[in-house]
């Protein structure tokens, strides 16, 4: 069974970040970019407890040919992604935390030191199947 795939907003800031950068050293890069993500994306959903846990409730998935990494968790029936990371970026921007949602779920989930703690609510999480591709 696959589980739902859900994205937080500030790893889908994060994935087109690094697309945009990746588009303006060469044109169609970006699209190389996505290829790998969805490959990641793709394997962390046939087998999220495969990847190695990283800090409680946290996993990482290195994409092939970038320096990034998608780290996720995986509460409950769904794969959240928490961020899309460069290597050369500090771990320790990374706190540990856990939120209750709206709806009462608690998610072990992190956040960034500069955007503060604050109560996630389920419509800050974002299904989708795979990260938006720019507009052409």
């Amino acid at each position: 069974m696959t589980l739902r795939l859900v994205y937080r907003p500030k790893a889908l800031e994060e994935v087109a970040e690094a697309a945009q950068w990746y588009e303006e050293r060469r044109i169609g890069l970006s699209a190389e970019f996505f290829a790998a993500l969805d490959a990641a994306v793709a394997s962390v959903q046939n087998g999220p407890l495969l990847y190695p846990m990283i800090s409680r409730g946290m996993r990482r998935a290195v994409l092939r040919r970038f320096p990034y990494s998608l780290i996720f968790s995986v509460p409950g029936d769904e794969i959240v992604v928490l961020g899309c990371v460069h290597w050369r970026q500090s771990p320790r921007r990374w706190l540990e935390v856990e939120f209750v949602t709206a709806s009462g779920r608690t998610l072990a989930l992190t956040t960034l030191p500069a955007m503060g703690m604050r109560e996630v609510r389920d419509d800050d999480l974002l299904p989708v199947r795979s990260a938006p591709r720019p507009a052409a």
